[in-house]
C-alpha cells in the first residue's frame, strides 16, 4: 500500500516500528545482500506488519526502510512517488547501497534485461517469493541451531544457489 507522507512520518518516529523494522533485517557486510527475515509477499518483497495502533496493515520494507537510511521519498515531476529498485535483483534484500529511484518502467526495464541471465535472481526456478522465503528460512534455521557465521553465510549459499538455472552442484 502507499502510506501517505503524514502516516509515513508517524512509523518513522515510531520507536517500536524501527526497532521491528531493524530486527528482521539479517545484516551482512556492505556491499552483501541484507535479507528480510520477516513476512514476504506473494511477488517475494519484504513486508512489515504495522501495529494496530498506528493504523494497522502492511507497509513494504523497503520503503520503510529506505527513508530510515535516506529520508522521505519524494513525488516526481510527474506527482508520483517513485518505485525502490534493487540493484541487486534479491526482492527481499534490504540493503540500502543496493537500491536506487526510479519508475515502474525503469523497473520493467530492468526486469526485461536481467531476467535472460542465469546467473541472476530473477532467473531462479522458485519465483522471487519462492526465492526470498526460502533464504529467509535458511537463515532463521541456521540462527535457530546457533550456527556460526560461517555455517549461517553457507546456509545462505545453499538457498541462493538452489534454484538456479546457471548454479550446478558438484558431481563428484
Amino acid at each position: 500500500m502507499r502510506l501517505p507522507p503524514s502516516a509515513c512520518a508517524r512509523l518513522l518516529g515510531d520507536a517500536e516500528t524501527v526497532a521491528a523494522y531493524h530486527a528482521r533485517v539479517h545484516r551482512r557486510g556492505s556491499g552483501a545482500h541484507w535479507f528480510w527475515l520477516g513476512p514476504i509477499s506473494g511477488s517475494g518483497g519484504a513486508k512489515l506488519r504495522i501495529r494496530a495502533a498506528l493504523g494497522g496493515g502492511v507497509v513494504a520494507a523497503p520503503v520503510l526502510g529506505w527513508q530510515l537510511s535516506r529520508g522521505p521519498l519524494r513525488p516526481g515531476r510527474d506527482g508520483r512517488l517513485p518505485v525502490i529498485r534493487h540493484t541487486c535483483d534479491e526482492s527481499a534484500c534490504c540493503n540500502p547501497a543496493h537500491w536506487v529511484l526510479g519508475t515502474r518502467k525503469d523497473n520493467a526495464v530492468d526486469y526485461i534485461t536481467r531476467k535472460p541471465n542465469v546467473f541472476s535472481p530473477l532467473a531462479d526456478r522458485r519465483g522471487p517469493a519462492g526465492r526470498a522465503r526460502a533464504i529467509r528460512d535458511a537463515i532463521l534455521r541456521a540462527q535457530a541451531r546457533g550456527a556460526d557465521g560461517k555455517a549461517v553465510e553457507r546456509a545462505i549459499k545453499h538457498a541462493m544457489d538452489a534454484g538456479m538455472p546457471g548454479v550446478q552442484d558438484p558431481l563428484f
